[in-house]
C-alpha cells in the first residue's frame, strides 16, 4: 500500500503500515523441556521466519526502520517538509520503497521517464539491513534495480537502536546521493546499444536441450513471445521508431526481460504486485540481461 508522508510523520506512517511489533519468545522441547532457542512472533500472532534465534538476538523495532527512512532523505536534498511516498510490504521483515518528489524525474530519451526508488529491507534473518537505489519506469511500471552500477547500495548492521548511530547513517546516505545520476546515465548507455533481440534472449535463457519434450519447448516459445510482445507494445506506447527487423535498443530488451519477470512470469498463487516487484529485483535473468547488453552486445 502507498502512503504519502513527510519526515515529521514517518514514524506514524510506518505504524499504520505495520500495526504490530515483533517479539522474541522462548521455545520449549518435548514435555515443556527448556531450551536455549527462541522464536520470533508478530504481536498479531503470525510467526516470523522459519528458524529459531539465540538468546543474544535482539529483534529490530519499527523505530529502527523509521530511522533508516528518515536518514535516507539525505540522498534527495530539498525541503524537509516536502511530501514523499512510501510503499510498504511485509516479507518476513519490513520492506519499504521510498519515492521522492517528481523533481527527480529524468528522461532516458524524450518521453521515456524514470523516477528514483530506494528499497529498504530490514529482515529478521540475522543479515544486515540494506538500502538499494533503483528506478521506476513509468511506461511499463517496472521497478528496475541495476546490478552493474557502483555506489547505489549500502548495508547496515543492527547492533542496537539505529537512532544512536544517526551521524553514521546520514553520512552513508549522503555518500549514495550521486547514485541517481549514475543510474540515469546507465540507462542511457543501454539505450545507445543496438542489439539483436533473439541473441540476447538466447544468452539469457538458453535454448531447449536436445531431446527436450514438447512441454519444455512450448514453455520456451511462450516466454519468448511474451517478452517480444511486451517490447513491441512498449515501443508502440512510447511512439518510438523501429530498428531494423529483429533488433532493438538494449534499454528496450532489458525492460522487456525485466517486465516479463516482474509482471508476466508465473508465480505462486496469491503473489501480489509488491512481492512480484521484490522478487524481480533479485531475478537472475534480469541481471544477466543487463550484464550481457552492457558487456557483450555490439554498440
Amino acid at each position: 500500500m502507498n502512503y504519502q508522508t513527510t519526515l515529521d510523520s514517518t514514524t506514524e506512517t510506518l505504524a499504520r503500515a505495520f500495526p504490530f511489533s515483533v517479539d522474541k519468545f522462548p521455545l520449549s522441547g518435548p514435555d515443556g523441556l527448556k531450551t536455549d532457542y527462541y522464536g520470533l512472533f508478530r504481536s498479531d500472532g503470525q510467526q516470523v521466519g522459519g528458524s529459531s534465534v539465540g538468546g543474544q538476538y535482539t529483534p529490530h523495532t519499527l523505530d529502527d526502520v523509521a530511522a533508516l527512512v528518515e536518514s535516507s532523505r539525505n540522498m534527495f536534498p530539498g525541503d524537509d517538509n516536502a511530501e514523499f511516498t512510501l510503499r510498504c510490504g511485509w516479507r518476513d521483515g519490513h520492506c519499504v520503497t521510498l519515492s521522492p518528489s517528481d523533481d527527480y524525474r529524468r528522461d532516458v530519451f524524450d518521453g521515456d521517464s524514470v523516477f528514483p526508488r530506494l528499497v529498504i529491507k530490514a529482515g529478521y534473518d540475522g543479515n544486515a539491513f540494506s538500502a538499494s537505489l533503483g528506478m521506476y519506469r513509468d511506461a511499463c511500471r517496472n521497478l528496475l534495480m541495476p546490478k552493474q552500477v557502483k555506489g547505489i547500495n549500502a548495508r547496515f548492521r543492527h547492533t542496537g537502536s539505529l537512532r544512536n548511530n544517526l551521524e553514521s547513517l546520514n553520512k552513508t546516505f549522503r555518500g549514495l546521493s550521486g547514485g541517481w545520476d549514475a543510474i540515469v546515465n546507465h540507462a542511457r548507455k543501454m539505450e545507445e546499444r543496438k542489439v539483436e533481440i533473439a541473441d540476447i534472449l538466447t544468452r539469457v535463457y538458453g535454448e531447449p536441450a536436445d531431446g527436450a519434450g514438447a512441454r519444455a519447448k512450448t514453455s520456451h516459445r511462450q516466454r519468448t513471445e511474451a517478452i517480444v510482445n511486451r517490447l513491441f507494445h512498449e515501443r508502440e506506447t512510447l511512439g518510438r521508431p523501429s530498428h531494423a527487423r529483429g533488433f532493438a535498443s538494449g534499454w528496450e530488451v532489458f525492460n522487456a526481460v525485466q517486465g516479463y519477470e516482474q509482471h508476466d512470469k508465473r508465480r505462486k498463487a496469491g503473489t501480489g504486485q509488491f512481492d512480484r516487484a521484490m522478487i524481480a529485483i533479485d531475478s537472475k535473468p534480469v541481471a544477466a540481461a543487463e550484464r550481457i547488453i552492457l558487456l557483450h552486445a555490439a554498440a
